[in-house]
C-alpha cells in the first residue's frame, strides 16, 4: 500500500509541475463566476447587472413569487448543464485534461524512470493501473470542485439545493475515461506524448462525426413523425366541422334614382370613414382571419382552404410515415455502427435525461381546435419546434437506453485498457 501511495505522489508531483491543473482550476472558477453573474428576476434576464432583452422576458412580471422561484431554479440548472457541463467540462476542460495526462506513460517509458521503478518489488500491472487511476483522479478532482461550486451558486442564487448536480462527476468522468483509454494505448505503443494527444483528438472527432450524423437522422425522423401526427389530427378534426351553408340569394335591388343610394355602384374614396366602416364590416363576417388569407375555419370547406382537403392531409401523413420508417431503418444501421464504439455524445446527454422534469416528459399534443391563433399565427413555427424536440427525446430514450450507452462504452474502455496494459507489461525496457 505504501508503494502505491508513493507512486501516486510521484505522479501527482509530475502533473502539478505542468501547472495545467491550476490553469484548468482557474478557468473553471471563471466559468462559475459567469454562471453566478447571470440573473433572472421580474425585469427579465441579466448578466453582471445588465438586463438582456430576450423574447418573452416580460412574462416574469406576471408570475407569482412561487412561480418566479421555480423559473429561477430551472434557469440556473439549465445554465449549469449547457455552459458548465456541455461546453466547459465535456469540451474545453477535457482537451486540457488530455494534454495534461497524455505524457504520463510516454514520459515514464522514455526517460528511464521506469527502470528505477521496476527494480523495486512492484508488478508492472500494478504500476500501470496506478498511473491510469491517477489520470482519472486528476479529472475527478477538477469536476468535483466545479460541481461543488455550482451547487453552492445555484443554492445561493436560486434557493434550490439540488444534489442531482453532482451527477456531473460520474458522467464527465465516464466521458473522459473513454478518450483517456485511447490516449493511454497510443502513448504506450508510440511512446510519444504529441502523437497520443493528436491521435486521441482525431479519434474523438471521428466519434463526434458519427454521433452528429446519427443526431441528424434522429431530427429528421422526429420531424417526419410529428408531421404524420399533425396531418392526421388535422384530417380528423376537419371531419368534425360542419359543411359551409349554401348562401342565401339576395333580392335584386331596384335601380336607385340617386347614385348615392346604390352601394354596389358607388365608389367610396379610400381613407374615408365610410371605407373604414365597410372594411370592418367585411372582417367581422369571418369567424377567424388568419395571416395567410381570409379562411373561415369554422366550416369544413374553409378549413380545407387553409390546410388542404382530407385526401391531401391523409396523403401528407402517409408520405411522412414512410419517411419516418425509412429513417428508422437508417438509425438501425447507425445503432450497429455505434455499438462497439464509446458513446461520448449520449453519455453527456445522460445528465439532461436525469434533470428533465416529469412534466417535460409528457409529449405536447397538437390540438387544432384548441386555439386557432396558436397554429395560424407566428407561434406555429415555435410550436412545431417544441413538438420535434419532445419527439426527439422520446425516440432517443426508447432507441438508445442508458444501459446500452454505459455497458457498450465501458466494454470498449475495458478492451482498450486491457490491450494497453498487456503491451505495457510485455514490452522490453
Amino acid at each position: 500500500m505504501s508503494q502505491t501511495y508513493a507512486l501516486l505522489m510521484d505522479a501527482y508531483r509530475e502533473l502539478n509541475a505542468k501547472k495545467l491543473f491550476w490553469i484548468t482550476l482557474v478557468l473553471s472558477g471563471l466559468v462559475i463566476l459567469i454562471i453566478a453573474a447571470m440573473g433572472l428576476d421580474r425585469e427579465g434576464y441579466s448578466i453582471f447587472g445588465w438586463t438582456i432583452p430576450l423574447p418573452f422576458g416580460e412574462m416574469f412580471q406576471y408570475m407569482t413569487d412561487e412561480q418566479l422561484a421555480e423559473a429561477r431554479a430551472s434557469f440556473y440548472k439549465g445554465v449549469f448543464h449547457e455552459i458548465g457541463v456541455t461546453y466547459w467540462l465535456t469540451w474545453a476542460a477535457i482537451i486540457l485534461a488530455i494534454i495534461s495526462t497524455a505524457g504520463l506513460f510516454p514520459d515514464l517509458m522514455t526517460t528511464g524512470a521506469i527502470d528505477t521503478l521496476l527494480t523495486k518489488p512492484i508488478s508492472r500491472l500494478r504500476l500501470f493501473l496506478t498511473k491510469y487511476m491517477l489520470g482519472l483522479g486528476f479529472v475527478a478532482l477538477q469536476v468535483a470542485i466545479f460541481s461543488i461550486c455550482g451547487f453552492l451558486v445555484i443554492g445561493i442564487r436560486a434557493s434550490a439545493w439540488d444534489p442531482t448536480i453532482f451527477l456531473a462527476i460520474p458522467i464527465v468522468l465516464l466521458f473522459f475515461s473513454y478518450l483517456y483509454a485511447v490516449c493511454v494505448l497510443i502513448g504506450v505503443v508510440t511512446r510519444s506524448t504529441l502523437l497520443a494527444v493528436l491521435l486521441t483528438i482525431l479519434a474523438w472527432f471521428g466519434m463526434f462525426i458519427i454521433n452528429y450524423a446519427d443526431s441528424i437522422i434522429l431530427t429528421l425522423q422526429a420531424e417526419a413523425v410529428v408531421e404524420t401526427e399533425i396531418s392526421e389530427q388535422r384530417a380528423d378534426y376537419m371531419l368534425t366541422l360542419p359543411n359551409r351553408p349554401d348562401p342565401i340569394p339576395e333580392p335584386v335591388a331596384e335601380q336607385a334614382d340617386s347614385p348615392g343610394e346604390n352601394r354596389e355602384t358607388e365608389e367610396v374614396e379610400p381613407g374615408t370613414a365610410q371605407a373604414t366602416a365597410n372594411a370592418d364590416s367585411d372582417v367581422q363576417d369571418l369567424d377567424f382571419v388568419s395571416p395567410w388569407g381570409d379562411f373561415d375555419t369554422s366550416t369544413r370547406e374553409g378549413y380545407a382552404e387553409a390546410w388542404g382537403d382530407e385526401s391531401t392531409l391523409r396523403n401528407q401523413a402517409g408520405s411522412a410515415r414512410e419517411m419516418a420508417a425509412s429513417l428508422e431503418k437508417w438509425r438501425g444501421y447507425a445503432f450497429w455502427v455505434k455499438t462497439p464504439l464509446p458513446k461520448t455524445g449520449e453519455t453527456r446527454e445522460l445528465m439532461k435525461r436525469v434533470l428533465r422534469e416529469e412534466t417535460d416528459d409528457e409529449y405536447f399534443k397538437f390540438d387544432p381546435s384548441e386555439d386557432p391563433e396558436e397554429f395560424y399565427g407566428d407561434s406555429l413555427f415555435n410550436t412545431r419546434m417544441v413538438l420535434v424536440e419532445e419527439k426527439k427525446f422520446e425516440l432517443s430514450r426508447a432507441q438508445r437506453p442508458w444501459a446500452w450507452i454505459l455497458l457498450t462504452s465501458l466494454l470498449f474502455e475495458l478492451a482498450v485498457v486491457g490491450l494497453a496494459a498487456w503491451r505495457f507489461c510485455r514490452r522490453d525496457y
